[in-house]
């Protein structure tokens, strides 16, 4: 994905636009790993909190799972491992015994 952005010189001539980019190609990044400890941590609440965490990481996780595959037309597998996320968020809320 860097790449077409790399060559699109015209877009990049700003230094705030470069900065802007820069985060935003790590959103990603972040998703997964704050997603990730709340997930972990919603352990330990109750099953109406667990329940408000798995939708809110969730969605987040189904906006990215989608914008991923739209943005590499399919040819990257984060949106496949989004997906199997999502999955494994379904089945946790769902199968758990609480």
């Amino acid at each position: 994905m860097v790449r077409p952005l790399a060559k699109a010189e015209s877009l990049f001539a700003e230094a705030g636009v470069r900065w802007i980019v820069s985060w935003l190609l790590q959103f990603s990044t972040f998703n997964w790993f704050l997603g990730g400890l709340a997930l972990i941590a919603s352990i330990w609440f109750g099953q109406d909190a667990r329940l408000v965490t798995c939708l809110l990481v969730g969605s987040s996780y189904l906006y990215g799972a989608f914008i991923n595959c739209k943005a590499s037309r399919g040819r990257h597998p984060g949106w496949m491992l989004y997906t199997v996320a999502l999955g494994l968020i379904a089945f946790g809320v769902n199968g758990s015994g609480g």
